[in-house]
């Protein structure tokens, strides 16, 4: 405020300047500074949030007389006219029988009189500019480095309000007010709005408007003023904002904190940081319709006049909003002509309408039909998508989702050693073990179309609950298995059924569950490290054997599977209902609330608004709707599956065959196979969200297709060297179990919320016949000759083609029909899903 003591020393600003540097980070030749953080998925991501259509312009009249204090020679425009209408009417222009009646005129101003950018050539440090340019640089001619046309494509992407005057209940801050970076943050969250990277951030303050009001100018240019304080220097590099603007002369506050140095915060931001800065927006209008529908961010498009060598341009800035409006149908700029094509056809009125209406007003009937409300925003769900960091009630999401996976394949694993106590006593044919081990995979099949189908018609909570008390009571049975060798079998199968059952639910209710409460930035990579604590189950499991199993024999391990798995039904009984489920269903304040769970914030801060998306009602028969997600799904999950469960089950055989050693070396040598997996999962998690799940999918798929080719061609050379054996076996598992981080999240992605996991059950379910596939293939394959020296048979080289053939498909999958669900909203998926499905109906009619 005005009066404050002056601390800030010269001193103190170069050292700012050298902290908060930028020079050099984008490369010595670098003339755009803070613009580089805008990148290409920003713009695009930027046009979607143009769904209103009503455009603000940001630019003052330049009638305005605001340079009244002449600051630096400066002068207000001087518009004069060259020609006019006048002229016309007097006959003045009618010069031959060819003659031209036309007005036109001039315009003499600074290139800084009102609403303007300012160019990073327009402030010096000592004899620097921005980048460590010569001032010398800036000459009579112009600005031969850093001039204002190096950012003439620059300016445009996702622009922020923030409204500091109406945050503090005024109409104008006061002159002298220092808007501090405390003060911009609690802005922001009080508006519900987040300043990301590349952010084209505007901060109103109200004193235009004053002068607006008072059609009084006297000091606005280069007077006392509102503005932000020099500490916000720090702020701006912290977020990596593109440009910073307000209403006001200067944009920091006057009179300046420091005696020593005239705009201090200016001799920092633009040199040092290369930010852009614009000066004397007018934001009146669009902070009076931000303020009515809660929306403070929009589509923001300021190019300046391509002037080489200009220090500054005159703009008139565009903001494009998204909020509630005149016409609630216009679709996002994610949608391709398809989708307008298909709104043609099948008519707008039919296209938008008020949820729960027919076209003609009567009540909805038809279930497949993409409805958004007239009164609702998605404002509610933006908050979960525009996280950076994850809440601690989000990580325990994540970990109870975890924990199921970890659960489902421990038991898998535990399976296989209850046989060992009891095929022997029980007197169990090869044929009757088989069909033990194979229940719960045929359960699984059944238990992930079932339990998907029934979380889209009833909720992920109620379904998250019953898969993991389907799982536990089938388990818990285990444990008073009849001891007759007559029944028993069929006892243990009965219940291994359920068990997979309960467990093909658990996995293709949890994936989708955590999607929606996540990030859209974090969506792929939690997924996929959720998926990667399957290895864990096998390493629990083998522990467990290890060191209880001849303390407490076989029906104890699974007692202690009943007690993890109550453990994990414990865990998810707080976990609140999908809001993106509760949304689709109208639901709208519980909605509110699981957001606001998630975020541990009061669901008061949180508008209660949506987008209401009615589509197809939760019928298998439903999914053959969207072809490409049921294709790129179900075929992903075959490949991938058949290829990771029958090289799985036979590994251990094939390195005793290859490398000749005993089993017990064998199964030493899958520890770093494991581990290799495991690794596997992790980077290619990573990887997902880096480049993007259609890319990862292909690298997948290939990398393990030609691993398996390489094994078939050059694997006998391999033969009893382990380290490249081991080394060749490594990398194909690197490959192929990492492709399960990636198919089974994606496969919850290509589904509308109404479809998710159905279609993601139904993927998985299908995908299950590989867990047959695999291993029965490679049995027929390899046949008989499997028992000799892999250097004498031709087997094992038809046996690896064969693998190799099914990552082939998988990897085909992603590239033929995958769609790019990477840094997208779950809502902006569905659009593309419906366009798609709308663009195939319309090929059809035509």
């Amino acid at each position: 405020m005005m009066g404050r003591a002056m601390t800030l020393t010269r001193a103190m600003i170069y050292e700012t300047a050298r902290k908060l540097s930028n020079w050099g980070r984008w490369g010595r030749d670098d003339q755009i500074g803070t613009l580089n953080n805008i990148t290409a998925e920003d713009v695009i991501a930027a046009g979607r949030l143009i769904r209103k259509g009503r455009v603000f312009a940001l630019g003052l009249s330049l009638k305005e007389p605001i340079q009244s204090g002449l600051f630096g020679g400066r002068w207000n425009p001087i518009h004069t006219m060259l020609a006019t209408g006048t002229d016309a009417a007097a006959g003045l222009q009618d010069e031959g029988p060819a003659y031209l009646r036309y007005a036109d005129d001039a315009i003499n101003l600074p290139c800084q009189c009102s609403t303007q950018w300012d160019a990073l050539c327009h402030i010096f440090l000592d004899d620097k500019m921005y980048n460590g340019y010569d001032a010398r640089l800036v000459d009579a001619r112009g600005a031969r480095r850093n001039g204002i046309e190096n950012v003439r494509d620059k300016m445009v992407g996702r622009g922020v309000l923030l409204d500091v005057a109406r945050f503090k209940g005024v109409d104008s801050l006061a002159d002298g007010t220092a808007i501090s970076s405390a003060d911009l943050d609690a802005c922001a969250a009080a508006q519900g709005v987040e300043v990301r990277k590349g952010d084209f951030v505007l901060v109103r303050t109200g004193h235009q408007e004053r002068c607006l009001r008072n059609s009084d100018w006297t000091g606005y240019a280069g007077g006392d003023a509102p503005g932000v304080a020099f500490e916000t220097c720090h702020w701006i590099r912290e977020k990596d904002i593109a440009a910073l603007c307000t209403d006001t002369w200067g944009c920091e506050v006057r009179p300046n904190e420091t005696t020593e140095a005239n705009q201090p915060w200016h001799w920092v931001v633009i040199p040092a940081i290369g930010l852009s800065m614009g000066e004397i927006f007018y934001l009146k209008e669009l902070a009076e319709d931000c303020a009515g529908d809660k929306v403070y961010e929009f589509f923001f498009s300021a190019p300046p006049m391509h002037l080489p060598g200009g220090a500054g341009s005159p703009i008139n800035p565009q903001a494009i909003k998204w909020g509630r409006g005149a016409d609630p149908g216009l679709p996002s700029a994610a949608a391709n002509s398809v989708w307008w094509r298909a709104r043609e056809l099948r008519g707008a009125s039919q296209r938008w309408r008020p949820r729960g209406t027919g076209a003609t007003g009567a009540p909805e009937t038809c279930g497949t039909t993409f409805v958004r409300s007239w009164e609702e925003d998605p404002i509610m769900l933006q908050a979960l998508d525009r996280q950076e960091t994850l809440t601690s009630n989000q990580i325990k999401l994540i970990a109870a989702g975890t924990f199921g996976v970890v659960l489902e394949f421990l038991d898998y694993f535990l399976i296989g050693f209850v046989l060992t106590f009891i095929a022997k006593p029980w007197q169990l044919t090869f044929g009757l073990s088989s069909v033990i081990l194979l229940a719960s995979g045929v359960g699984s099949m059944v238990g992930a179309a079932f339990f998907g189908w029934l979380s889209d018609a009833i909720g992920r909570r109620k379904v998250f609950l019953t898969t993991i008390a389907v799982f536990t009571v089938a388990t818990g049975a285990l444990v008073v298995t009849p001891e007759s060798k007559d029944i028993g079998w069929i006892y243990l199968t009965v219940f291994r059924f359920l068990i997979g059952f309960g467990a093909g639910g658990l996995y293709c209710v949890d994936l989708p569950l955590i999607q929606e409460f996540v990030p859209t930035n974090k969506r792929g990579v939690v997924t996929g490290l959720v998926t990667s604590a399957v290895p864990f189950g096998f390493l629990i499991g083998s522990a467990l054997v290890t060191l209880l199993a001849g303390t407490i024999g076989w029906r104890g391990l699974m007692g202690v599977c009943v007690v993890l798995a109550l453990v994990t039904l414990l865990m998810r009984s707080w976990i609140p209902e999908s809001p993106r489920w509760l949304v689709q269903n109208g639901r709208l304040e519980e909605a509110r609330k699981a957001v606001a769970w998630a975020l541990k914030v009061d669901p008061e801060t949180l508008p209660l608004t949506a987008v209401v998306r009615q589509g197809p009602k939760p019928r298998l028969r439903e999914l053959f709707r969207y072809p490409r997600s049921v294709a790129v799904s179900w075929i992903s999950n075959l490949g991938t599956q058949t290829g990771y469960y029958g090289l799985t089950l036979w590994s251990p055989t094939l390195i005793v065959q290859f490398l000749q050693v005993p089993p017990q070396q064998a199964a030493f040598y899958m520890i770093f196979v494991t581990l290799a997996a495991l690794a596997g999962r992790v980077v290619l998690s990573v990887l997902a969200e880096r480049i993007g799940r259609r890319a990862t999918g292909v690298l997948c798929g290939a990398g393990s297709a030609v691993m398996m080719v390489i094994a078939a061609f050059f694997g006998a050379a391999f033969a009893g060297v382990a380290a490249l054996f081991l080394g060749m076996l490594m990398i194909a598992y690197f490959f192929g179990e990492g492709s399960m981080a990636v198919v089974g999240p994606y496969s919850g992605e290509v589904w509308p919320t109404t479809l998710r996991t159905s279609g993601m059950g139904a993927a998985y379910g299908f995908g299950g016949l590989g867990k047959t596939i695999g291993p029965l293939g490679l049995a027929l394959i390899v046949g008989a000759s499997a028992s000799t020296a892999p250097a004498a048979s031709v087997s094992y080289q038809a046996a690896f083609l064969f693998f190799a053939a099914w990552y082939v498909l998988s990897a085909l999958s992603f590239v033929i029909f995958g769609i790019e669900t990477r840094g997208r909203s779950i809502e902006e998926i569905e659009e593309q899903l419906e366009a798609q499905r709308s663009g195939i109906s319309a090929a059809k009619a035509a």
